[in-house]
C-alpha cells in the first residue's frame, strides 16, 4: 500500500512525483511544494494526505 505525502522543501524535491515552486502572498520565494506516492515518509516535515 502506498501513501501520499506533501511537504514544502528548500531546493530540489528528490524523488517527488510532482512539484512546483511556492511563493508567499508578497511574491517572496517560499521553496518547493512537493508530493510523493510511497510507503515511507520522504522528508521529516512531510504530512500524509488523502490521494484523492
Amino acid at each position: 500500500m502506498s501513501r501520499c505525502w506533501l511537504a514544502l522543501v528548500d531546493g530540489v524535491a528528490e524523488g517527488a512525483h510532482a512539484c512546483a515552486r511556492a511563493s508567499t502572498a508578497d511574491g517572496t520565494e517560499a521553496g518547493t511544494l512537493a508530493a510523493w506516492r510511497q510507503k515511507a515518509k520522504p522528508v521529516r516535515n512531510a504530512l500524509r494526505v488523502d490521494e484523492r
